[in-house]
């Protein structure tokens, strides 16, 4: 799912909230705000103003139109990876598999003496006639 998600838009959204008596920012508000009035012109109330709160939000979408291929490529790359992966694990598997069997051979090949027949009682190999 990641390895397409160029191809689909980027969402963001965002929320503020400001309490002020700063002047400059009181009057930039309510310059925002459309609520400034002739009465705001006061000196007084320019200088001096009240706390004014602004609240605000915003909601913003990206969608890549063209690339120069980009998203493709990564795509592409990205499955290619996956199957190297698993064409690894495979071959991880596999080697485990080989790696045990070995063991086992060897485990077999090396067994005590005491289970086997003893040199000269007439096991495999181990036949001696005396004469």
């Amino acid at each position: 799912m990641q390895a397409t998600a160029g191809y689909w838009p980027s969402l963001s959204l965002s929320a503020g909230y400001t309490e002020t008596d700063d002047p400059v920012n009181v009057f930039g508000m309510k310059m925002r705000q459309e609520i400034f009035t002739d009465a705001d012109f006061d000196v007084n109330k320019l200088n001096t103003p009240r706390h004014n709160r602004d609240l605000a939000g915003g909601v913003h979408i990206d969608w890549v139109l063209f690339d120069a291929m980009r998203t493709i490529n990564n795509t592409r790359a990205a499955r290619a990876g996956v199957q190297a992966a698993k064409k690894e694990e495979t071959f991880t598997h596999m080697e485990a598999y080989v790696i045990a069997q070995d063991a086992f051979a060897h485990a077999l090949a090396l067994k005590p003496c005491s289970r086997l027949p003893r040199c000269g009682e007439g096991g495999p190999g181990g036949s001696q006639e005396s004469g």
